[in-house]
């Protein structure tokens, strides 16, 4: 078999060039369409949830020009 024959037969695949063999190959609307659809679907992404259990911290300057003389005001700024 032909390196050429190779290549289209597994485009790719010996490159590492992600499906395309020297830009000659390309991708039609709907199978575009589906390798989209089945990577938003994997596991790759990012889910909306959060993994981790998160602790933020927030520092202010206890001072009166600020108007922050308790931990209730800092409470207050932050909403």
């Amino acid at each position: 078999m032909s390196q050429s024959g190779a290549v289209s037969c597994c485009p790719g695949a010996t490159n590492g060039s992600l499906g395309r063999s020297d830009g000659v190959a390309k991708m039609s609307p709907k199978d575009l369409f589906e390798q989209r659809k089945k990577y938003s679907n994997s596991n790759v992404i990012m889910h909306e949830t959060s993994q981790y259990h998160v602790q933020h911290l927030a520092t202010f300057i206890m001072d009166k020009s600020e108007a922050i003389t308790s931990v209730d005001d800092a409470i207050r700024k932050l909403v």
